[in-house]
C-alpha cells in the first residue's frame, strides 16, 4: 500500500517482519511496563482482548513475551519509488 521495499508479504525476497498474537489473552495495560517515549499510552487501565506473544523483525526473533530478545533491529525504510 505504502510502497516500501522488502514489506508486506511472507514471501523469499522479503523482511520477516510479523507478530504472533494470542488472540485469547487479555491484558489490563499498566503504565510501569510501557516503553514509549511518550511515558503514557491512551491504552493506559484499559484491558485489552488480543496480546503479542513473539515478534520477528527481518526474519529475526525481537521480541518474546513481553521482553525484547536483543538489541533493536530497526533500519530506515526504503521505498520502492523514492524521490530523487
Amino acid at each position: 500500500i505504502f510502497g516500501i521495499q522488502n514489506k508486506g508479504r511472507i514471501s523469499p525476497g522479503y523482511d520477516a517482519d510479523f507478530t504472533i498474537v494470542d488472540l485469547n489473552r487479555t491484558e489490563t495495560v499498566t503504565n510501569k511496563w510501557l516503553k514509549s517515549r511518550a511515558g503514557w499510552s491512551p491504552y493506559e487501565n484499559q484491558t485489552l482482548r488480543g496480546w503479542p506473544e513473539i515478534t520477528y523483525v527481518r526474519g529475526q526473533l525481537a521480541a518474546e513475551g513481553g521482553e525484547r530478545a536483543g538489541p533493536a533491529l530497526g533500519e530506515p525504510v526504503k521505498f520502492i519509488h523514492a524521490k530523487t
